[in-house]
Formats: structure tokens, sequence, C-alpha cells
């Protein structure tokens, strides 16, 4: 998996932040399969509940990455490589 810091929309040109994009103001609300309640879940929550960690490598992003505990995990820079994303978690950037 390559995580690039560069944000794109689904045709591959630059996003520009419109809704749906991430532009570090308010959060936009849910939408699409993660905002339907249902399996005893009432929405996804990612990682929400949890400290928010700052990782810059493939190495930081596996460690941080795996597992069930909630995490919020900030990527700085270009990682490219294998990653296992557990339950409970964000990423951005």
């Amino acid at each position: 998996m390559a995580v690039n810091t560069g944000s794109r929309d689904a045709s591959g040109a630059a996003d520009t932040g419109a809704a749906g994009g991430c532009t570090g103001g308010a959060a936009d609300p849910l939408v699409g399969w993660a905002s339907v309640a249902g399996l005893n879940v009432d929405t996804t929550t990612g990682g929400a509940a949890g400290p928010t960690v700052k990782v810059s490598s493939l190495s930081d992003l596996n460690t941080n990455a795996g597992g069930t505990a909630a995490r919020i995990l900030e990527i700085s820079g270009k990682i490219a490589g294998n990653v296992t994303i557990g339950s409970n978690k964000t990423l951005v950037g």
C-alpha cells in the first residue's frame, strides 16, 4: 500500500478541499455505508476514541495500525509498502 499526502479525488485530479475533502476544518458528515446503523453498531467511529499518533515511516505505520486499540494516525510524507490496518483506526494525510 502506498500512502501519499497529496490528496486526489476519484478521477485522479487534485482535491480542492470541496465536499468530502480533508480541509482541516470541521469534519464532514458521514456518508455512505459508514453512516448506516446495523449489526448492533450505530455508525463507524474509526479512531475517534483514541489518541492521535504521527507516523512518518512504514515501521511506525505498521506498529500503530494493527490491533483493535482506537487511534487516529496522522501520516506525514510518502510511505510505501504493505500495511495491515486493524479495527478502530482513522488515517489522515
